[in-house]
């Protein structure tokens, strides 16, 4: 034996006895390797996480990041920004995800009936209150005491009095005066207002067609251009607004798109099992729905809104100040986590976020801590057992 150890095997007899500290190398190696790469194919969540890109999170670098957090669909509404931006923003995205080889789907937004501002030459102007401001035809950039609101028969159905509610009734507006050309208003409660914010008029019923012209413009650009997975309406009153939409992209030989109804006001609700039957997804957009209904009727709406798309079998999204909090801090207010983790208790199609993201100081990070909040819900005990119950009820 010693012989042998000290012969021409010794070499060998050596490398054998470290077979298996080499076997142990590799798989600690490989194993870890194999199991990342198949992370990129698939999603670490059920409930997907939509990201709408804006000024703060459209560079490569960012949505780069945004990917690797866990984002699954990116979001563009076209009522902001050039068509050219969505076209370069897109573009960059899908680029992104190729080359993370991870699979992202694209929402795009239409305008509709939904009322909006003009612009401003800033961008933005803060509102004192008390102070006054008019809403006027004149297509020039706003100032601090001024906007364009282009749309003249609306002004025929306002009333002195009345209050305007902007930017989800974070600005609102008393008219004291009305002109042909021009709505005089008082600030009630100000802050900051961005262009093109969306104004809601409680009671009043838009006779504007759901598709206007520049919709189907846009909805055209949109199709053949950015060539989205899901279309979402903004202002649906009715199953028939979907269903005109329907029939746009069938026109447009697209009829594979999925149409979501963002169920953005109080006409929407009271029509909603018809809407729910005729779109393939529904948005719920709190911050709008408070609009002349009360804040502490929103849990009531929003599950009886989750109740009729369940009953319909479509998914629904929620969104509008899920993680508020996170526009200019690093971390989530312990409400915005229960709010995110009941939301897909209730099996939610996707969590969406908008200011959070699009013009928020943190984007990247937003969908960091969005995903590990529903990561340990979808893994909790609790969780688990509404699958189990889910699946029991489906086989009576």
């Amino acid at each position: 034996m010693h012989n042998f150890m000290n012969g021409r095997y010794s070499h060998l007899f050596y490398c054998f006895m470290r077979l298996p500290l080499l076997f142990f190398i590799l798989v600690v190696i490989c194993v870890p390797l194999s199991a990342l790469s198949e992370n990129k194919q698939a999603p670490l969540h059920n409930t997907k996480i939509i990201v709408t890109l804006g000024p703060s999170s459209s560079g490569s670098a960012s949505i780069k990041k945004i990917i690797e957090n866990g984002a699954d669909i990116f979001a563009f509404n076209l009522a902001h920004a050039t068509h050219e931006w969505h076209e370069a923003a897109v573009t960059s995205a899908r680029k992104c995800a190729q080359i993370l080889n991870k699979k992202i789907d694209i929402l795009v937004s239409l305008q509709g009936a939904k009322l909006r501002i003009g612009t401003f030459k800033s961008g933005k102007i803060y509102l004192i209150k008390n102070t006054k401001f008019n809403l006027d035809l004149d297509k020039a950039l706003g100032t601090e005491n001024r906007v364009n609101f282009p749309y003249p028969d609306i002004y025929k159905k306002l009333s002195v009095g009345e209050i305007l509610y902007l930017d989800d009734g974070k600005i609102q507006l008393r008219i004291t005066k009305i002109d042909d050309n021009v709505v005089h208003t008082v600030v009630v409660v100000g802050g900051e207002l961005c262009d093109k914010k969306a104004i809601s008029i409680p009671g009043i019923k838009l006779d504007a067609k759901p598709l206007m012209e520049a919709d189907l413009a846009s909805l055209e650009f949109a199709v053949h251009v950015l060539k989205p997975d899901f279309i979402a309406l903004s202002f649906v009153q009715s199953a028939e607004n979907i269903q005109q939409l329907r029939k746009a992209l069938i026109d447009l030989k697209h009829p594979e798109i999925k149409i979501i109804a963002k169920i953005d006001n109080l006409t929407a609700l009271t029509n909603i099992s018809s809407i729910a039957e005729a779109a393939d997804l529904l948005i719920v957009s709190r911050g709008e729905l408070t609009v002349g209904n009360s804040r502490e009727r929103l849990f009531e709406t929003q599950a009886d809104i989750l109740k009729v798309a369940n009953t319909n079998g479509k998914g629904i999204i929620i969104t509008t100040q899920v993680m508020e909090s996170m526009l200019k801090k690093t971390e989530p207010t312990n409400a915005e986590i229960m709010d995110i983790s009941f939301a897909v208790m209730n099996h939610v199609y996707a969590i969406m976020f908008s200011n959070e993201t699009s013009v928020g100081m943190y984007p990247d990070l937003v969908v960091q801590v969005a995903d590990r909040i529903i990561r340990n819900v979808e893994e909790s005990p609790a969780y688990l057992e509404t699958l189990s119950d889910t699946a029991s009820n489906g086989k009576k």
